[in-house]
Parts: structure tokens; C-alpha cells; sequence
């Protein structure tokens, strides 16, 4: 037990990049991406936790599509992200400070991960598959996590 803790500490502290959730069909921003590297917080659930659990997760889908939208439309001729004009010159701070927020989120069932997806009307879905487009809405009552782990950059 404590051979497996050491290596995984290990392991979070070499490892240079996880890529972001694909909750958009695509990875946002891909070539810019957030490299979460150094940071793996685990975080042991009970069944109060759930809750608060679904909250991270939802926190961290929030900032990956916040970025997301933000790097599609500065890509873009027009702008229709809140805060972002044609002629920013503070564009590159702003796109910076999104990258800056996101982090990910990785539940799991045991030793099996629960792979997650964002609806358009912002519920948590459980997915079958990583790639799958569809999936079951969790609610604190069905999320059953046993630990989840939180990346950050």
C-alpha cells in the first residue's frame, strides 16, 4: 500500500501532461491545451461527499468549455464570447487567464473509471465509452464514487 502511494506520487510529480476531458467532441484547443502537470489531489469519497463531488466535476467541465468557447472564437472573425471584443488588445491575457482556471477532474468506482460528459443543459453524464456522445445523468444519488482525483496546472 504504501510501495503504490510512493509510486503514484511519483508518477504525478514526473509526469508532464494529461489532456483535457474531450467533453466537446474534440480537445479544446488542442495545439494550446492546458498541461496539468505536478498536481494529482486525490480525494477519498464518503457518501456526504457526493455532492460536493458532482460540484468539482461540474467546476472543472465549466472551465474546460469556458476556454474552449473562448480559443474557438478568437479564432474567429466574429466574437460572441462575453468579454471579448474584435480588437482586444488584452485578447492573449484573457485566452491565459481562462487556460490558467482549467483543471480536470477523474472519478472512479473502485479501481474502474466513471467516464464523463457534459450535457448542453449542464447535467453530469455517465458515458459508456470515452467517446460516446450520449449517457446517463448522475445526481448524488447515483454518482457512487469512490475517490476522485483533481489535476491542475
Amino acid at each position: 500500500m504504501l510501495n503504490t502511494a510512493i509510486k503514484t506520487i511519483r508518477k504525478a510529480i514526473n509526469k508532464r501532461e494529461v489532456k483535457t476531458s474531450d467533453i466537446l467532441g474534440y480537445h479544446a484547443g488542442y495545439i494550446n491545451a492546458p498541461a496539468y502537470n505536478k498536481t494529482e489531489i486525490s480525494w477519498i469519497i464518503t457518501e456526504n461527499d457526493n455532492t460536493k463531488a458532482l460540484e468539482q466535476i461540474e467546476n472543472a467541465m465549466k472551465s474546460i468549455i469556458a476556454y474552449a468557447e473562448a480559443y474557438k472564437s478568437s479564432e474567429l472573425t466574429h466574437w460572441n464570447v462575453e468579454g471579448f471584443d474584435r480588437d482586444s488588445l488584452n485578447q492573449e491575457s484573457k485566452l491565459q487567464e481562462l487556460k490558467n482556471r482549467v483543471f480536470e477532474v477523474a472519478a472512479y468506482r473502485g479501481e474502474q473509471k466513471v467516464y464523463l460528459g457534459y450535457s448542453s443543459n449542464g447535467e453530469i453524464l455517465e458515458k459508456q465509452n470515452p467517446r460516446d456522445s450520449n449517457g446517463i445523468v448522475l445526481t448524488k444519488e447515483s454518482a457512487n464514487f469512490t475517490h476522485i482525483k483533481v489535476f491542475k496546472q
